[in-house]
């Protein structure tokens, strides 16, 4: 027997997955706002160590989405849309002239 294909789920809607398991765990506090931020540190670290230990995609995988997660969080208790932050901070780079040095891009100003 063929197995049926999994349904497309959007970005979008395991955010709204994420923001109703945060409001069953009481987490869409603002006041919270500075120590989720703090959270969201943390977890860009655990990626960090992922790459610098060269542990895997798998790995990569699962501590990228931890900082998603943590940032969708960090929007919802700013009050703020999780995708309208990714098309602001998108039309502000997409502007942007300059060059990738050494794996970084640099932007024309900071060009030196």
């Amino acid at each position: 027997m063929e197995k049926c294909p999994k349904p497309f789920i959007s970005f979008d809607d395991y955010a709204e997955d994420v923001i109703h398991w945060a409001k069953e765990k009481n987490l869409l506090v603002p006041d919270n706002a500075p120590k989720q931020f703090i959270k969201a540190v943390e977890e860009v670290g655990e990626v960090a160590a992922v790459i610098m230990k060269n542990k895997g995609k798998e790995e990569a995988k699962k501590e990228i989405g931890d900082v998603f997660v943590t940032m969708i969080i960090l929007a919802e208790q700013l009050d703020v849309s999780y995708s309208e932050c990714l098309r602001v901070a998108f039309e502000k780079i997409s502007k942007r002239t300059g060059e990738t040095r050494d794996g970084i891009f640099v932007k024309s100003e900071d060009i030196h």
